[in-house]
């Protein structure tokens, strides 16, 4: 099992926090798992409290069900986040993505 920077846990226990508030939004740059197949780049997961349905800590990553693009409808999928995959943790708030704030970034991986 990988250890999880201590940074990057506050950042994620504040991600969660926010998720109450459907103004802020969080995109997690990972190498994730979805539908057991991981992905092969680094891509975004966006997290908000439309898109998020249930968000579990593991002890070496984040397991959500989450809504394709935060829609109203059946389609709850599953993603595991492992921590030592996250490159990049962004927030943003409703006014717009173009004044992203970068709070955890990992160039090394």
């Amino acid at each position: 099992m990988k250890k999880i920077d201590l940074f990057l846990q506050t950042i994620l226990y504040k991600t969660i926090e926010d998720l109450s508030d459907a103004s802020v939004h969080y995109l997690i740059y990972a190498r994730y798992f979805f539908y057991d197949i991981q992905m092969k780049e680094y891509r975004p997961v966006h997290f908000n409290k439309n898109s998020i349905k249930r968000i579990e800590l593991l002890a070496d990553g984040l397991k959500c069900k989450m809504m394709l693009d935060g829609q109203d409808n059946d389609d709850i999928f599953s993603i595991i986040i492992p921590f030592h995959l996250i490159r990049k943790v962004s927030r943003f708030y409703q006014s717009g993505i173009k004044q992203e704030e970068t709070l955890f970034c990992n160039q090394y991986i």
